[in-house]
């Protein structure tokens, strides 16, 4: 309908109904928030006044103690206990307290919850200690060790166990023990060293001498001098052949650094008599720098072999021992160097019948020398 006129009343507006219609949406929602606002603030001012008037105390040690303990303790601090985390402790029983948050003579307010870490007690090996009986020391190290066991090891020369393998284990295998316990392991190192008797090296090249020695379990000491052999052959050692030694002992060696001059060599065959059993061999050489061992060897009876010798200058005489017995003498003599002759013209002439052929004059034997002294 139209709106009325100037200076007419709208008939259809009535000023009581805003009276019954009370106030409006807006209005209320503001009073809500009003009146919350109010008692937020009311029960925060609350709060500020009960922590202020609340007195402070000191919080007490309780670590080490009962947990049913602490928390009386706390308790009667005016405390209370929330136990929050556990742990394994090899020294603090199972229910015992193991630490405390605040630490004590803390300052706190009445009412305040100390938080406490307790202990399980120690943590016990599932299924016990493992069976390392019989198997070697680096499988029983790791087999404690993944289990959190700790080892000592103990050694001692046993007939029938290999070097190296476990004889024994305490705790026996099974056993019921804490993590972190200590096992103790006896290791075999073989059967009992027995004395032998050591082998002649004199002669021999150095990596041929340190491989014997290494298959024998013996140690060894080089020493490097200039001598009349090649570089790298022995040359002397200590303890002499024959000594009694035994695995572990040291033998030293003297080893050549060579000289200036390029020796001749010579390769002898040598075999040795069946009887005796064990022989000592020795290849005494002559040349222009004297008397010298070139050779030196302890081997079996019947053992054949090649030797070979280093000799200098135009010649040189080798002597083959066995023990104190001459089974030979060589000499050596400095090749010749022979020039090529030139060819000769070719002869036609027939050869006179009535020349007849000199004699050829057969070589005369060499006379046997006596050995060296």
């Amino acid at each position: 309908s139209d709106p009325p006129a100037h200076g007419e009343i709208d008939e259809r507006y009535d000023p009581d109904e805003d009276d019954r219609r009370g106030p409006s949406a807006a209005v209320v929602v503001l009073l809500i928030l009003s009146l919350a606002a109010l008692g937020v603030v009311g029960y925060g001012g609350y709060l500020v006044y009960d922590w202020l008037t609340v007195p402070d105390v000191d919080v007490p040690p309780v670590t080490g103690e009962r947990l049913s303990t602490a928390e009386s303790i706390l308790e009667e601090h005016g405390l209370s206990a929330e136990v929050v985390a556990s742990r394994h402790d090899d020294d603090i029983p199972a229910n015992y307290v193991i630490e405390q948050q605040p630490g004590a003579d803390r300052q706190v307010k009445r009412g305040h919850t100390v938080l406490l870490t307790i202990s399980e007690g120690p943590e016990w090996i599932e299924g016990g200690v493992p069976d390392v009986i019989g198997i070697n020391q680096q499988q029983a190290e790791v087999a404690l060790s993944n289990v959190g066991l700790r080892y000592t090891i103990e050694e001692r020369h046993h007939d029938d166990i290999p070097r190296g393998t476990v004889i024994d284990q305490v705790p026996e295998p099974e056993a019921r023990v804490q993590r972190g316990s200590e096992i103790a392991l006896e290791i075999s190192l073989g059967p009992e060293p027995r004395p032998f008797a050591l082998g002649g090296f004199i002669g021999k090249r150095e990596a041929t001498v340190i491989a014997e020695l290494s298959a024998a379990d013996l140690e060894f000491n080089i020493v490097r001098e200039a001598a009349h052999f090649p570089e790298g052959i022995v040359t002397s050692q200590e303890p002499a052949v024959g000594s009694e030694v035994t695995a572990g002992d040291t033998v030293t060696l003297v080893v050549s650094r060579g000289t200036d001059a390029d020796p001749n060599q010579e390769t002898i065959p040598i075999r040795l008599p069946q009887e005796p059993a064990e022989q000592t061999v020795r290849v005494e050489l002559i040349d222009q720098h004297g008397q010298r061992v070139a050779y030196l060897d302890r081997l079996a009876g019947g053992t054949s072999l090649d030797v070979t010798v280093y000799w200098y200058g135009s010649g040189g005489r080798a002597f083959v021992y066995s023990g104190g017995t001459l089974l030979e003498s060589i000499i050596f003599d400095e090749p010749e160097e022979v020039e090529p002759e030139p060819d000769e013209p070719e002869d036609d002439t027939e050869p006179d019948e009535d020349d007849e052929p000199e004699d050829e004059v057969p070589d005369e034997e060499p006379g046997e020398d006596d050995p060296p002294a």
